[in-house]
Protein backbone atom coordinates (compact mmCIF):
# COMPACT_ATOMS: atom_id res chain seq x y z
CA UNK A 1 0.00 0.00 0.00
CA UNK A 2 1.46 3.38 -0.96
CA UNK A 3 2.22 5.97 1.69
CA UNK A 4 -0.55 8.24 0.35
CA UNK A 5 -3.16 5.48 0.56
CA UNK A 6 -1.98 4.63 4.09
CA UNK A 7 -2.38 8.27 5.11
CA UNK A 8 -5.89 8.52 3.62
CA UNK A 9 -6.85 5.28 5.37
CA UNK A 10 -5.48 6.49 8.73
CA UNK A 11 -7.35 9.79 8.46
CA UNK A 12 -10.58 8.07 7.40
CA UNK A 13 -10.40 5.61 10.31
CA UNK A 14 -9.74 8.49 12.72
CA UNK A 15 -12.70 10.47 11.39
CA UNK A 16 -14.94 7.39 11.55
CA UNK A 17 -13.84 6.76 15.13
CA UNK A 18 -14.64 10.33 16.11
CA UNK A 19 -18.05 10.09 14.45
CA UNK A 20 -18.87 6.93 16.40
CA UNK A 21 -17.52 8.39 19.66
CA UNK A 22 -19.72 11.43 19.18
CA UNK A 23 -22.76 9.27 18.55
CA UNK A 24 -22.64 9.47 14.77
CA UNK A 25 -25.91 11.40 14.66
CA UNK A 26 -27.81 8.25 15.59
CA UNK A 27 -31.33 8.20 16.93
CA UNK A 28 -30.62 6.14 20.02
CA UNK A 29 -32.17 5.29 23.33
CA UNK A 30 -30.44 4.38 26.59
CA UNK A 31 -26.94 2.95 26.28
CA UNK A 32 -26.81 3.88 22.59
CA UNK A 33 -29.27 1.17 21.55
CA UNK A 34 -31.44 2.29 18.61
CA UNK A 35 -35.10 2.66 19.37
CA UNK A 36 -36.38 0.03 16.94
CA UNK A 37 -39.75 -1.46 17.81
CA UNK A 38 -40.00 -5.25 17.69
CA UNK A 39 -42.63 -6.68 15.34
CA UNK A 40 -45.93 -7.68 16.88
CA UNK A 41 -46.26 -11.41 17.65
CA UNK A 42 -47.11 -13.22 14.42
CA UNK A 43 -45.94 -10.35 12.21
CA UNK A 44 -42.89 -10.65 9.98
CA UNK A 45 -39.93 -8.32 10.26
CA UNK A 46 -40.31 -5.25 8.06
CA UNK A 47 -37.30 -3.89 6.20
CA UNK A 48 -38.55 -0.29 6.48
CA UNK A 49 -39.68 -0.45 10.12
CA UNK A 50 -37.12 -2.80 11.68
CA UNK A 51 -34.01 -3.33 9.53
CA UNK A 52 -33.49 0.09 7.93
CA UNK A 53 -33.51 1.91 11.31
CA UNK A 54 -30.67 -0.38 12.48
CA UNK A 55 -28.72 0.22 9.27
CA UNK A 56 -29.28 3.97 9.54
CA UNK A 57 -28.22 4.15 13.19
CA UNK A 58 -25.31 1.72 13.14
CA UNK A 59 -24.01 1.43 9.56
CA UNK A 60 -24.88 4.34 7.29
CA UNK A 61 -22.38 6.77 8.82
CA UNK A 62 -19.65 4.79 7.00
CA UNK A 63 -21.75 3.12 4.28
CA UNK A 64 -23.06 6.17 2.38
CA UNK A 65 -21.88 8.14 -0.63
CA UNK A 66 -18.57 9.83 0.12
CA UNK A 67 -18.10 8.15 3.51
CA UNK A 68 -15.26 5.89 4.60
CA UNK A 69 -16.44 2.51 3.26
CA UNK A 70 -17.64 4.00 -0.01
CA UNK A 71 -14.36 5.89 -0.46
CA UNK A 72 -12.45 2.66 0.27
CA UNK A 73 -14.20 0.93 -2.64
CA UNK A 74 -16.90 -0.93 -0.73
CA UNK A 75 -19.96 -0.40 -2.91
CA UNK A 76 -22.59 -0.85 -0.23
CA UNK A 77 -24.77 2.18 0.49
CA UNK A 78 -26.91 1.67 3.59
CA UNK A 79 -28.76 4.98 3.78
CA UNK A 80 -32.54 4.92 3.46
CA UNK A 81 -33.50 4.56 -0.19
CA UNK A 82 -30.22 2.86 -1.13
CA UNK A 83 -29.82 0.00 1.33
CA UNK A 84 -32.22 -2.62 -0.03
CA UNK A 85 -30.83 -2.45 -3.56
CA UNK A 86 -27.26 -2.51 -2.24
CA UNK A 87 -27.82 -5.67 -0.19
CA UNK A 88 -30.25 -8.22 -1.60
CA UNK A 89 -28.76 -10.70 -4.08
CA UNK A 90 -25.66 -8.50 -4.42
CA UNK A 91 -22.11 -9.90 -4.38
CA UNK A 92 -19.65 -8.76 -1.75
CA UNK A 93 -17.01 -6.32 -2.98
CA UNK A 94 -14.57 -8.16 -0.70
CA UNK A 95 -15.26 -11.59 -2.25
CA UNK A 96 -17.60 -11.87 -5.25
CA UNK A 97 -18.31 -15.52 -4.36
CA UNK A 98 -20.17 -14.30 -1.25
CA UNK A 99 -23.62 -12.71 -1.40
CA UNK A 100 -24.55 -9.90 0.99
CA UNK A 101 -28.16 -11.03 1.51
CA UNK A 102 -29.46 -14.38 0.28
CA UNK A 103 -33.26 -14.24 0.76
CA UNK A 104 -34.34 -17.08 3.06
CA UNK A 105 -30.77 -17.98 4.09
CA UNK A 106 -29.15 -15.87 6.82
CA UNK A 107 -26.46 -18.53 7.35
CA UNK A 108 -25.12 -17.75 3.86
CA UNK A 109 -25.75 -14.00 3.94
CA UNK A 110 -22.56 -12.02 4.48
CA UNK A 111 -24.46 -9.11 6.04
CA UNK A 112 -25.68 -11.31 8.88
CA UNK A 113 -22.31 -13.04 9.26
CA UNK A 114 -20.51 -9.67 9.48
CA UNK A 115 -22.79 -8.38 12.26
CA UNK A 116 -23.05 -11.64 14.21
CA UNK A 117 -19.57 -13.20 14.12
CA UNK A 118 -16.35 -11.99 15.72
CA UNK A 119 -14.42 -13.39 12.73
CA UNK A 120 -16.61 -13.28 9.60
CA UNK A 121 -15.51 -15.03 6.36
CA UNK A 122 -13.97 -11.78 5.02
CA UNK A 123 -13.05 -8.47 6.56
CA UNK A 124 -13.97 -7.45 10.09
CA UNK A 125 -16.99 -7.66 12.31
CA UNK A 126 -19.33 -4.74 11.75
CA UNK A 127 -19.90 -2.07 12.76
CA UNK A 128 -16.19 -1.28 12.66
CA UNK A 129 -14.86 0.74 15.62
CA UNK A 130 -18.17 0.47 17.47
CA UNK A 131 -20.00 -1.92 19.76
CA UNK A 132 -21.48 -5.00 18.07
CA UNK A 133 -25.18 -5.00 17.28
CA UNK A 134 -27.30 -6.18 20.19
CA UNK A 135 -28.70 -9.71 20.17
CA UNK A 136 -32.14 -8.21 19.42
CA UNK A 137 -30.79 -6.22 16.45
CA UNK A 138 -29.00 -9.29 15.11
CA UNK A 139 -32.20 -11.32 15.50
CA UNK A 140 -34.22 -8.75 13.52
CA UNK A 141 -31.73 -8.88 10.64
CA UNK A 142 -31.57 -12.69 10.76
CA UNK A 143 -35.36 -13.04 10.84
CA UNK A 144 -35.82 -10.53 8.00
CA UNK A 145 -33.40 -12.49 5.83
CA UNK A 146 -34.87 -15.89 6.78
CA UNK A 147 -38.39 -14.57 6.06
CA UNK A 148 -37.33 -13.85 2.46
CA UNK A 149 -35.62 -10.43 2.76
CA UNK A 150 -38.70 -8.61 1.47
CA UNK A 151 -38.66 -4.91 0.60
CA UNK A 152 -41.55 -4.20 2.96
Amino acid sequence: MSRGVQMVFAVAVSVAGLAFAAGGGCDTGMNGVPMVPAPEPGDSVSFANHVQPILTAKCASCHRTGAFANSAGIAMLLSAGDAYGSLVNRPSSQNAALTLVVPGDSANSLLFLKVSQASPPVGSRMPLLAAPLSDAEQALIRDWIDDGALNN
